[in-house]
Order: C-alpha cells, then sequence, then structure tokens
C-alpha cells in the first residue's frame, strides 16, 4: 500500500492498481504489480469501487482495440501519454496468438513510463513490435506529422488537461495522423463521492468530465461516430470515435 501511495498519479501506480489481484495474464502468466507485492490495505483499498472502475477500463480498451484491429494485420497503434500501456500490450500479445501483427509506438514524455511499458512488453513476447519513445505529447504534431495509424489512444491524459488542451490533442488525432478508416480511443475519469477525499490525502488533482461532456469535446473536435462506453462503476468512460 505504500509503494501506491508514493506513486499516486505515477505510472506504477496504476501499475499496482491493474495488477494488485492478478486478474490480467499473458497466456498462463498471471501479472503482477512490479514495483510491491500486494498486502492487506492494498486489496481492502485497490478492492473498492475506483480500483474496480480501472480495470474494467483496461478491459475496455483491451476490447476495443482488439476489436478494431481483428480485420487490420500490420496496423499501426500510437499510445500518446501511454503510462505502462498494458491494455494495449495485452491487445497486440492477443492478436498475435491470432497470427495478427500489429506495431504500436508508445510515447510517453517520462521515461521511467516507457521503461514499465517495456517490461510489460517483455514480459509478453511482443517487444519487437513496439517502438517506445520519449515524446511530451505538445510536440507530437512537430515529429509525427508526416505518420499514419489505425488507432491512436489516449486514456489517462485527458485527466489533467484543460480543455483548450484537450481540444488541441484530439483535433492532432483526428485531423492529422489518423487514417480514414481508423479510430481513436480515449478515456476521462467521471468524479465521484471519492473526488476531494483523493484531493485531500495525495494532493492529486484531476479534471473530472461526464461522458456526455466527453462526447461533446469529441464531436467539437471533428470526431464522429462517437460511442462511449461506461464501465459499471460510472468512473473510467472510455470513448471511441472516427474522423
Amino acid at each position: 500500500m505504500q509503494h501506491f501511495c508514493e506513486n499516486v498519479a505515477r505510472p506504477a501506480s496504476l501499475d499496482d492498481v491493474y495488477n494488485a489481484f492478478g486478474s490480467f495474464a499473458f497466456g498462463a502468466q498471471r501479472i503482477l504489480p512490479l514495483g510491491a507485492k500486494p498486502d492487506f490495505f492494498s486489496d481492502l483499498y485497490l478492492g473498492g469501487p475506483n480500483g474496480q472502475g480501472v480495470r474494467n477500463r483496461y478491459r475496455v480498451v483491451y476490447w476495443q482495440i482488439k476489436k478494431l484491429l481483428e480485420s487490420a494485420d500490420n496496423g499501426r497503434i500510437l499510445s500518446i501519454a501511454c503510462g505502462s500501456a498494458q491494455p494495449i500490450i495485452h491487445a497486440i500479445y492477443r492478436l498475435a496468438q491470432e497470427g495478427i501483427k500489429i506495431k504500436a509506438v508508445l510515447t510517453d514524455a517520462d521515461e521511467t513510463s516507457l521503461a514499465l511499458a517495456r517490461e510489460r512488453a517483455r514480459q509478453a513476447g511482443v517487444v519487437d513490435m513496439i517502438s517506445f519513445r520519449q515524446i511530451p505529447f505538445l510536440k507530437l504534431p512537430k515529429i509525427m506529422k508526416d505518420e499514419e495509424f489505425d488507432i491512436i489512444e489516449a486514456c489517462g491524459i485527458l485527466d489533467y488537461l484543460d480543455d483548450r488542451l484537450v481540444s488541441f490533442l484530439l483535433k492532432f488525432a483526428l485531423g492529422d495522423i489518423l487514417k480514414e478508416t481508423g479510430a481513436i480511443i480515449v478515456s476521462n475519469m467521471a468524479k465521484t463521492r471519492a473526488a476531494n477525499l483523493l484531493r485531500k490525502m495525495y494532493n492529486w488533482e484531476i479534471i473530472y468530465r461526464k461522458p456526455e461532456e466527453l462526447g461533446r469535446l469529441i464531436e467539437k473536435a471533428g470526431g464522429k461516430n462517437i460511442k462511449i462506453f461506461v464501465e459499471p462503476w460510472v468512473i473510467h468512460p472510455v470513448a471511441t470515435a472516427t474522423k
């Protein structure tokens, strides 16, 4: 539990939440937290609605990526502010088991995030399918303006961006580098009764948005065919859209 508390809002804490209960696996290999062994207090805390909501988001992102790419052999994914990128890595792993080869570019401003993603990719045996690039998202338009992707994923970063920066990110994704047949996958945390507690306990500043607010931002940025998947706890909605 101490490891989680010391790393709140960092990729290491998300790794704890994803894997505290061994909920996910690469084949027969259960995925467990890299930073610390779960204890009674972490099980109690991470077993609550917030932890369950994060793991539900993982499942939604994983299934959406897998579904969107099942007919796209040699497809490409871009992750913006990837963190551990575990749902993407999981989808790539499962698709590879089915003979579908996917390439991914994982970007993050933080090298520790990329190191964590690289370790998860190594565990899944898909490192050769992934490029890891240390790029702040504001520099992506200049660095990646000539590339194209089947899926652009940004699940987590919108929680920390005001509407102006969300609009910047979405317009870049939808207008500049997404293929005509591609889709974006984004998420934004919705406010819960625990929001003030998170802020007081961890000084964790999050910009909360309701699912309909997220949908309006995507539509305003030019997104079409918007679908919003609301997980059972209604904490971590996930949206997909085309251009």
